[in-house]
């Protein structure tokens, strides 16, 4: 018993002693008692070993876990305020398409609307087109039944197919009617046909004898045929039928008779323009009324038909070159007549279009050359073509006078532009300008004014001049 209580005695010494050391129970039999003493001596060595008191420790320990508690609420916090923003973000993005979606579908049934509003105006328009094309058709029809009973006299009156065509003539009716003011077919009814096959047969002899016979061609000749080589393929060189072989040959034959015939000018560039609204006008005779002649096929027209074509191409050719063939003589002296009256006219008509022009160094003959040289085929197209020529056939002197006044016409048309424009900008616009864009009324307009002009002018040349 003494051992024991002189044992128990000594093991707090040597704790402190032996700091760490830890008691082996083989060294020293323990019961609970001394088990539960060593243990509570041993947890208070161990805080004296860190040197803080056990207290502040658990202080410590505490602070720790507040502030971790207080950084995981932190990151929840943040957590959430994600989620939130997030739960915004989507809900905004919802809004969003949710507003585009009905954007959308406002507008689309917008636009349902407006197209439904745009087709009810283009319904209405298509019925107002198709009555006035009704209305067209029966001006038309009402037009051609007075062509028809003038034209069906046993003699002719001309100067009531003049005034009828002044207007305009029916297109399946202007073959017939030009030919006839022309010239070329008598007013005389029993004599049109009798003399029609004479003219084409007197045709077919020259061509035989001038082309088809092997003859030695003087210089004269040959310079022809090679300008006409170079002239004919510009020939209105967007149309694929005149672009026909077929037709350019048509084309070549009626200019290379007409000018050996007509050595005084022989052939000038520019004739070849002339030969078209003939073309145009003649061939509507050998294919459907309704059909382009674009789209016609050459192919299926005869070599007599092209023949018969070619020679009335050639003689009403012939009937206009007559009265202006001083246009293509030597120094074109009849062109230079008319740019001259055509310039005094301006000058007393529109003098701030004559003092523009001037101003920009723009002479009369820079630009209205061609309108006088070609009669205005290279302005207009095809169609508008042909109707002017219709008023010009029933004028008496519409390509030698009247075509002056209506050159004065579409100068006067364009002034307000014209005046806008400086330099070099005025010469390209009146080389080219829009009447390509040009619809019949714009012809009408420029025709009536022109008509107006001849009769307050035609005889006050003298007027003019001062």
């Amino acid at each position: 018993m003494s051992v024991k209580k002189t044992m128990i005695g000594k093991i707090p010494g040597t704790v402190n002693r032996v700091r760490g050391a830890q008691f082996s129970p083989l060294l020293v039999p323990l019961d609970e008692e001394k088990d539960s003493l060593i243990k509570k001596e041993s947890e208070k060595n161990i805080v004296n070993q860190n040197s803080i008191p056990f207290k502040e420790f658990e202080q410590q320990n505490t602070k720790q876990e507040q502030e971790q508690e207080q950084e995981k609420e932190k990151d929840k916090e943040k957590e959430n305020e994600k989620e939130n923003k997030k739960t915004q973000s989507n809900s905004k993005k919802k809004n969003i398409k949710s507003s585009q979606k009905n954007n959308q579908l406002l507008s689309g049934k917008k636009t349902k609307k407006k197209n439904e509003n745009e087709k009810e105006k283009e319904n209405e328009k298509e019925k107002e087109n198709e009555k006035e094309k009704e209305k067209e058709k029966e001006k038309t029809s009402l037009r051609e039944q007075k062509f028809i009973k003038v034209l069906d006299q046993e003699i002719i009156e001309i100067e009531n197919l003049r005034a009828l065509s002044w207007s305009g003539i029916p297109k399946r009716l202007r073959s017939l009617t030009w030919k006839i003011l022309l010239g070329y077919l008598p007013v005389n009814k029993t004599r049109r046909q009798t003399t029609l096959e004479r003219k084409r047969k007197e045709y077919r002899e020259a061509v035989s004898k001038l082309i088809h016979e092997k003859i030695q061609r003087n210089k004269f000749e040959k310079n022809i045929l090679h300008q006409l080589d170079l002239d004919l393929p510009r020939t209105r060189s967007d149309s694929k039928l005149i672009q026909n072989s077929k037709i350019l040959n048509l084309y070549k034959q009626v200019l290379y008779i007409w000018s050996v015939r007509h050595p005084a000018s022989g052939y000038v560039q520019g004739m070849n323009d002339l030969v078209t609204p003939f073309f145009y006008t003649f061939f509507q005779d050998y294919i459907k009324e309704e059909q382009d002649p674009e789209k016609a096929d050459v192919d299926k027209i005869t070599e007599e038909s092209l023949l018969n074509l070619e020679a009335d191409i050639y003689w009403c050719f012939t009937k206009l070159l007559d009265g202006i063939q001083d246009n293509y003589t030597f120094a074109n002296p009849g062109i230079q007549r008319m740019i001259f009256s055509m310039q005094n006219f301006i000058h007393h008509i529109d003098e701030p279009l004559h003092k523009h022009l001037i101003k920009n160094d723009i002479q009369f003959i820079q630009f209205a050359f061609r309108w006088m040289n070609c009669l205005l085929t290279r302005e207009f197209t095809p169609d508008l073509l042909v109707r002017l020529w219709d008023t010009y056939f029933a004028e008496s002197d519409g390509f030698a006078v009247f075509h002056v006044f209506v050159c004065d016409s579409i100068l006067v048309y364009f002034s307000k532009e014209i005046q806008k424009l400086t330099e070099q900008n005025v010469l390209v616009f009146l080389q080219n300008l829009p009447i390509n864009k040009w619809t019949e009324e714009d012809l009408k307009i420029v025709l009536a004014q022109a008509y107006t002009w001849k009769i307050q002018f035609e005889h006050a040349e003298s007027h003019l001049k001062n």
